[in-house]
């Protein structure tokens, strides 16, 4: 839950709360596909599975927690190429001459026969809102469901924008691990023990990983002084958070490692006899959006233009 955080603001005269919350999610919900509607995107209640009486979102303090779902009947390619390749067979002992154009169509014929006896598969993700900030967490890799998901929240009267960490972000992670004493300017965090490499102009597969072990090591200096550069970085915060910053303005594998304590987090474990299961979901999601929260606006701040150079493009908003 909430692996990959990337950060969207919503407009600041968006009137979001808690009921407005309730009602889109309420109104939308996942509806299931067919042979003729191969792809739906809606809200069903986080914990569902663990209550059916569940809350179309769960509120924590000023962050809601809401979970959306994909759901898409999609035939593989082994799936479409075997069908493609018996009906071709058919056609040739007719006699048929396919040309290139009949080609493609019969490949599109097969594609959407199948969608209509294919299964569907669901994904889920997760957001929060946090009306405090007024920013919306999304953990989400897809773009083509993060396209979906921003089309059902215009449906729902609300536009979203994409809030970077820090337009120079592979700059900037880059200088950390070259010189973390001087560019982590915060005596608040410090180098992890794993990092991405990819050369200055290199493709995003052709990379160098590194993980659980020291960064300052002679092959990760040779690779930064032959121009590679970071394009995720493991930092820890307060001693208390592992997590990953990467080029694509996420925070990622962020982990507790130290006592809950450690962060002055103050979360109420209301457990219910009638239902252990549904409570302790609920518990392990407060303490994971209360761990993302305190982390959110020193991440922000340390990455900021007005710490890392130039002038600041957000304003860190804190109690």
């Amino acid at each position: 839950m909430l692996n990959n955080i990337s950060l969207f603001s919503f407009a600041s005269d968006a009137n979001v709360s808690r009921a407005l919350v309730e009602e889109f999610t309420q109104s939308h919900p996942i509806e299931c596909t067919t042979g003729v509607k191969a792809r739906t995107i809606g809200f069903e209640p986080p914990f569902i599975d663990a209550n059916l009486e569940a809350p179309w979102a769960e509120h924590f303090e000023q962050r809601s927690l809401v979970k959306v779902v994909v759901e898409q009947r999609k035939p593989s390619r082994q799936q479409i190429t075997r069908v493609y390749n018996e009906r071709v067979r058919e056609l040739l002992k007719q006699g048929v001459s396919l040309t290139r154009k009949m080609e493609r169509e019969l490949k599109k014929a097969v594609a959407a026969d199948l969608i209509k006896e294919v299964a569907p598969i669901q994904q889920s993700y997760f957001m929060v809102f946090d009306f405090e900030t007024k920013l919306l967490w999304v953990s989400m890799q897809s773009k083509q469901d993060l396209d979906s998901l921003k089309g059902l929240l215009v449906d729902c009267n609300l536009r979203i924008k994409e809030e970077a960490l820090n337009h120079n972000i592979e700059q900037i992670i880059t200088d950390m691990l070259r010189d973390p004493s001087n560019a982590i300017k915060s005596d608040e965090f410090d180098l992890g023990h794993a990092v991405k490499l990819k050369e200055l102009d290199g493709e995003e597969h052709s990379q160098s990983v590194y993980s659980s072990q020291d960064l300052g090591n002679d092959e990760i200096e040779s690779n930064l002084e032959h121009g590679k550069c970071a394009t995720s970085l493991e930092l820890v915060y307060k001693d208390a958070v592992r997590f990953r910053i990467n080029n694509r303005q996420q925070l990622t594998n962020i982990k507790l490692i130290a006592n809950v304590d450690t962060l002055g987090l103050d979360l109420e474990n209301q457990e219910s006899k009638d239902d252990r299961l549904y409570a302790d979901l609920r518990f392990r999601a407060h303490l994971r959006v209360s761990i993302i929260q305190s982390l959110i606006a020193p991440v922000r701040s340390l990455l900021s233009d007005e710490l890392c150079g130039g002038t600041p493009d957000f304003q860190v908003i804190t109690n």
